[in-house]
């Protein structure tokens, strides 16, 4: 029985060893591929989660007055809130990409993970709602309103407090779109 267990005892220690031995192999490799000096930081990356960052506390500051009044902005029922707030919101992602130094589809990615996140909008539905907003030339109130959200964002990046009239909910109201 004794000599079982020692040969039990041999192999587990020769199988130990083998597989340790394996380990410090992919140690090895690991530590060669750290040290690889071609490796680089995607700067484009880090512009981009700066702001994705800013444009989500900065909607959901803005969506937060909305949100008290109205309740769950994700009905049917409050489309037509969604899609105004959106064209604010638009605007101030906007601004807030150009800030950050992204191109534009830097920016359309934004506006549309930021959209997607607080207002439940469908891409299809943030691409046109994009279209609409920065490439027709308009005195409409979509237009006075991606102007309101940009003017608002300005104000808070530079630390000043957001004039009430350029607020998501003010915009809403002096346009009557809320009342």
């Amino acid at each position: 029985m004794i000599e079982i267990i020692l040969i039990l005892l041999a192999g587990l220690a020769t199988y130990r060893t083998y597989h340790l031995y394996q380990n410090q192999q992919i140690h090895i490799n690991i530590d060669e591929y750290n040290s690889d000096t071609t490796i680089s930081i995607n700067d484009n990356y880090d512009a981009k989660m700066d702001a994705l960052k800013e444009a989500q506390v900065f909607c959901g500051t803005q969506l937060l007055p909305l949100k008290r009044r109205f309740g769950d902005l994700n009905s049917d029922r409050f489309n037509w809130l969604k899609e105004a707030s959106a064209f604010y919101l638009i605007g101030a992602i906007e601004h807030i990409g150009n800030r950050h130094q992204c191109d534009s589809n830097c920016r359309k990615e934004l506006t549309t993970l930021v959209l997607k996140s607080n207002l439940k909008i469908p891409c299809h539905m943030t691409d046109a709602y994009l279209n609409k907003a920065l490439y027709i030339n308009s005195d409409d109130d979509n237009t006075t309103l991606v102007s309101a959200g940009e003017n608002a964002a300005k104000n808070w990046i530079a630390g000043q407090m957001i004039t009430k009239d350029t607020t998501l909910e003010e915009s809403l109201n002096h346009r009557g779109i809320m009342a």
